[in-house]
């Protein structure tokens, strides 16, 4: 996957990416629409799970506030700050 995901880091007009961000938004409504298909289906074939189950890790959850911080990082803001400048080659990262 990262391969194919490397050389997009080569593009430098962000106006240009804009299929991708289309793609990634769509892959995103898939995804979460399985997961609700997936969660629907096992509803169906068990029923709810007991009072007592865990329906989550405690200890997990200092790894997904991490991955979320990274994945909402800025991008959203460097992306557009970057293109708008006047001199790109002049901006830092």
């Amino acid at each position: 996957a990262a391969a194919v995901v490397a050389p997009l880091v080569l593009i430098r007009n962000v106006a240009k990416l804009s299929p991708v961000n289309v793609l990634g938004g769509l892959l995103m409504l898939l995804g979460l629409a399985l997961t609700f298909v997936a969660i629907g289906s096992s509803l169906e074939e068990s029923g709810m799970a007991p009072i007592e189950a865990v329906t989550h890790n405690p200890d997990g959850w200092l790894v997904c506030l991490g991955i979320v911080c990274f994945a909402f990082e800025s991008i959203g803001l460097v992306l557009p700050i970057y293109d708008s400048c006047r001199d790109p080659a002049s901006f830092r990262t």
